[in-house]
């Protein structure tokens, strides 16, 4: 199986190429509660109308190991509005359409393209983001919350200060560790890289950044838990994937451990004094969607 890199972000389609123009009363914009709407109505060459659709919606294409997302449009006037639906329809003016050689279907000079952007959620056709980072469009980025009981050594620990009355094993104190997972989906994906399953288990070798959040997690500070796929639909009536990445932070880091009387984690060493990890480490960041310089 062909080892597959990590997903990459191209500049937007330029719409140089189309023959367009907007028709008088577009766009509209529309504000409310749940965000804004616009609408634009477009009148293009009819045999310009699908690649300006999907120049409009963006696209995720493979390039041999590699999946590319091309992001939509970005409303101007709005930053962080990007198309969410482009829908084509006859362009009903004087103009006649004409039957192909057959007579059964009907072809015409122009059409109507009717654009929607959005604001809102990440969806799986790939329209609406609260983030004008054009990344969250294909990713999703949401942080929860985790706890976790560990049982502390007993070892030369008492129930008082003269030391004679000694912690029995079952006495031994717990802590209630409090921490955070990153959960990273990455979505519209049309292959899935080796790192999906070979990094499981493992934490990360180098730092990572959260670019919705700015968090940055130090090395070996995530696990990396065994993720999530879906099969989802796209737009165009294709399937693709989402895969949701989980990663639980751990600040101390995952190769070091508590030691009795000492409140923060230490690390520890084999009888070679080579420093013990049990947590391998890996390169996540084949996982993670990256911008490529336009």
């Amino acid at each position: 199986m062909p080892v597959i890199t990590s997903p990459i972000l191209v500049p937007t389609t330029s719409l140089s190429v189309f023959d367009f123009e907007e028709l008088e009363g577009s766009p509209t914009e529309s504000f409310d509660s749940s965000g804004i709407i616009v609408s634009r109505r477009v009148k293009i060459p009819w045999s310009q109308r699908l690649e300006f659709i999907a120049a409009m919606k963006g696209n995720t294409v493979q390039n041999g190991d590699t999946t590319i997302y091309t992001p939509p449009q970005q409303y101007e006037d709005i930053p962080g509005l990007y198309v969410d639906t482009a829908n084509a329809e006859p362009w009903h003016g004087p103009e006649i359409s004409d039957k192909l050689g057959d007579g059964k279907w009907a072809t015409y000079q122009h059409a109507l393209v009717s654009i929607t952007y959005r604001t809102g959620t990440n969806n799986s056709s790939g329209g609406g983001t609260e983030n004008e980072d054009p990344l969250s469009v294909f990713t999703t980025e949401d942080i929860e919350p985790t706890a976790e009981y560990l049982t502390l050594s007993n070892t030369k620990l008492y129930w008082d200060a003269a030391r004679t009355r000694p912690l029995a094993e079952t006495e031994a104190p717990t802590k209630l560790i409090r921490g955070l997972e990153w959960v990273y989906t990455v979505h519209r994906l049309r292959s899935l890289p080796n790192a999906v399953k070979d990094l499981t288990g493992k934490v990360n070798s180098n730092t990572i950044t959260s670019r919705r959040f700015g968090f940055a997690f130090a090395a070996e500070t995530l696990l990396y838990a065994p993720p999530r796929i879906r099969i989802e639909t796209m737009s165009d009536g294709t399937e693709a994937m989402s895969a949701e990445f989980r990663f639980t932070y751990r600040p101390s880091g995952w190769n070091k451990f508590f030691k009795a009387g000492i409140s923060e984690p230490q690390t520890v060493y084999d009888d070679l004094g080579v420093a013990y990890e049990p947590y391998e480490t890996g390169n996540f960041s084949a996982l993670i969607v990256n911008p490529i310089a336009p």
